[in-house]
């Protein structure tokens, strides 16, 4: 059985929600995957193919920090009021 876990880290301001799939002890870990989600989404979206991937590699699925809706988050913070997503550049 996989060994799945969610947590918080926390930067210097920053705290990212994320999901973390871990190899099964005696398992050698073969390095790190860091799955990102694109706009509108969250940590769940691709963390369903975690068991895809080769056994050893540790999964994280990171959740994004700015939040469009409940459930939706994005990398960077977008302005709608032109009509279209224009990318805060700060």
């Amino acid at each position: 059985m996989m060994n799945y876990k969610t947590e918080a880290i926390k930067g210097e301001d920053l705290m990212l929600k994320y999901k973390v799939l871990q190899p099964e002890p005696g398992v050698v870990k073969l390095g790190l995957i860091l799955l990102l989600h694109g706009v509108g989404s969250n940590e769940e979206d691709l963390f369903r193919f975690a068991e895809s991937f080769p056994k050893g590699f540790v999964i994280v699925s990171a959740r994004a920090p700015y939040t469009l809706a409940p459930g939706k988050y994005a990398w960077f913070e977008l302005n709608y009021s032109a009509g279209k997503p224009i990318i805060n550049p700060e």
